[in-house]
């Protein structure tokens, strides 16, 4: 991954550094250079721009990034600082011929003869030749005819995530101004589909949404997750909707890439592989950060990647040149372009690198400009990551498939989502409650639930919005009262007890009653104790049968509940005082009033015959 932010240290005017360069040239043409130099130059220094000869291959390239090991000297030149054109805030312009000539000594002449990346050093010297400021860039010297140069094939992956975008100013959007301006160039393009839905209301959404014909969306979850833990954690359900509602707002968007393709551009571990390999990945576009250790990590070729449980072919990331401190946008890009010609003119095939150009800090100059040199370098052919897979994979000296093995899953402290559980809970008791034109509290509580798992969130974050529905619920539920507790008198083995119920909401809520007595059965109930009830706004009384299985005083417990059973919203405990003899108490009544009857029937024959 390149770094995109312009450097502190590169608009600085206490150095020098290269503000824009022409891509390339061919003989006969020139390049132009845009050069900050330092505030406060003695008139005497001097600026000495020196061509070196090309680099032969990656390795020298490399080196002469830093200024190490640079070839002969073919060409310099050297001004002195008041013969310069130097603007107000420190800029200079150089316009630098390339010709053929042997001895090109004269201002500003320099030769390249043959097709390749030269090394350009520009030093600030005082008039004693003691060195000042240094920096090195490159002439990317291309051919006259196309066909001279096999072309090198480059998958292009344009990440984005939510926190990087929150510096953008949505007017402005310079990231999908970027994607707009090159729209003709295959890119891969990674972003959440939240953040691309925020921007869709932009004008310059609009318009690159119109015209994207070349960029691909790769499918990803609508905000960013750790699958792995979701899934790990039994949240697999929640995984899965987020990944489909991704789904949905991509394809109302434009062309999306196979459901079998997965990029990752930061480092990942063999938990994620495993998960996505579960739910149908099979090809994947991954750093080097992401794989065990080996001597090459830059096969420039698809290959396979294992785990002990699966097995993907993929794409690994190239590490090209790195940013230096004194880089502006425009010298990153350059770096990155002239490391591609190299490797274009001095590998030998299969030439096939893969770059992750996402922008850094919300800064896409870089980007941009990269962009702007891919297609203005004939030799560079850009593919987009989901064609590429169908490429012959690297193969070892043995002739098999050239295998990586993921990284271990590190040590991580595992989140507690038994909050989020126990808003789940109260979520889906609220909504058994209400009915479906009340619901739109709920959905947009759901929503943020749902939301609430993203990646990009912060634990705290994730607690206070669990919370916050929690307490709403709560906050709807103490709106109900059950029956205030009271002594009820039965003179009958069955009565009709009238029950009064408030709803102080203003809406209607369906609950749950359910009435606990050992000793009364209430016969409406089906079941004896629990019946369905909706609750208008106010007051509301009910009369229920309720049938005493013995006399006397005894408790009964009255309960409110979500419909759904898993809320307990209410409740109160009332006395039943039953007074009316039951069947055994009866029985035994009339037993004693018989056994008297017949003593006493008994008792006067007795006194008769006497």
């Amino acid at each position: 991954m390149f770094a995109t932010s312009t450097n502190a240290a590169a608009q600085s005017s206490d150095q020098m550094s290269i503000i824009t360069q022409s891509f390339s040239a061919e003989l006969g043409e020139s390049i132009d250079l845009k050069i900050q130099l330092p505030n406060l130059l003695p008139s005497d220094n001097q600026l000495i721009i020196t061509l070196h000869e090309p680099v032969l291959n990656e390795q020298a390239f490399l080196f002469s990034t830093t200024g190490e090991k640079l070839g002969g000297v073919l060409s310099s030149a050297t001004s002195n600082i008041s013969e310069l054109e130097i603007s107000e805030d420190g800029l200079t312009n150089i316009t630098l011929q390339i010709t053929e000539d042997k001895e090109p000594f004269d201002q500003y002449l320099i030769q390249a003869v043959r097709p390749g990346v030269y090394p350009i050093s520009l030093e600030l010297r005082t008039n004693s030749q003691e060195l000042v400021d240094g920096i090195i860039s490159h002439l990317i010297r291309v051919p006259s005819n196309a066909d001279e140069t096999e072309p090198l094939e480059v998958i292009l992956i344009d990440s984005l995530d939510i926190e990087a975008s929150k510096s953008f100013d949505k007017s402005e959007t310079p990231w999908l101004t970027t994607l707009y301006k090159h729209q003709q160039v295959p890119i891969s393009l990674v972003a959440p589909p939240k953040l691309l839905e925020d921007f869709q209301d932009t004008q310059t959404f609009k318009l690159w949404e119109q015209n994207n014909q070349s960029h691909e969306l790769i499918r990803s979850s609508f905000v960013p997750i750790d699958e792995a833990l979701l899934t790990n954690a039994g949240l697999g359900t929640e995984a899965s909707l987020l990944i489909e509602k991704g789904l949905e707002t991509l394809i109302s968007i434009g062309s999306v890439a196979p459901s079998t393709l997965w990029i990752e551009t930061n480092a990942t571990d063999v938990s994620q592989f495993d998960t996505r390999w579960a739910r149908g990945i099979r090809h994947a576009v991954l750093s080097s950060k992401s794989l065990v250790a080996t001597d090459n990590l830059n096969p420039r070729q698809p290959v396979e990647i294992r785990s002990q449980n699966s097995l993907m072919t993929a794409l690994i990331f190239d590490d090209l040149a790195p940013r230096q401190l004194k880089d502006s946008p425009h010298s990153a890009a350059h770096r990155t372009l002239s490391h591609l010609a190299t490797i274009a003119f001095t590998q030998e095939s299969p030439k096939f690198v893969t770059l992750d150009i996402s922008p850094d800090e919300a800064d896409s100059t870089f980007t941009d400009y990269l962009l702007e040199g891919i297609a203005s370098l004939f030799f560079i052919e850009p593919l987009l990551a989901s064609e590429a897979m169908g490429k012959p994979l690297a193969v070892t000296a043995a002739g098999v498939p050239l295998q990586y093995q993921m990284k271990d899953k590190a040590s991580a402290i595992r989140p507690d989502f038994s909050v989020y559980r126990k808003a789940k809970t109260h979520l889906s008791a609220y909504r058994s409650m209400i009915r479906d034109e009340d619901a739109t509290d709920h959905d947009n509580f759901s929503q943020e639930l749902l939301y609430s798992l993203s990646d990009d969130l912060k634990e705290l974050e994730q607690q206070t919005i669990w919370r916050r529905i929690i307490d709403y619920v709560r906050q709807r539920s103490s709106l109900l009262d059950a029956p205030p507790e009271e002594t009820v008198q039965m003179t009958s083995r069955s009565a009709a007890v009238p029950f009064s119920f408030q709803n102080r909401s203003k809406t209607a809520l369906r609950v749950e009653l359910r009435i606990i007595s050992e000793k009364i059965t209430v016969e409406d109930f089906d079941d004896g104790e629990t019946t369905t009830l909706v609750l208008e706004p106010g007051i509301t009384t009910h009369r229920f049968n309720l049938r005493s299985l013995s006399s006397g005083s005894f408790p009964i417990k009255i309960e409110l509940l979500s419909p759904n059973g898993s809320l307990v919203l209410s409740e109160t405990q009332s006395v039943i005082r039953a007074t009316a003899p039951t069947g055994v108490g009866l029985a035994l009544t009339l037993g004693a009033a018989l056994f008297l009857a017949i003593w006493w029937i008994a008792d006067s024959r007795r006194r008769r015959s006497l």
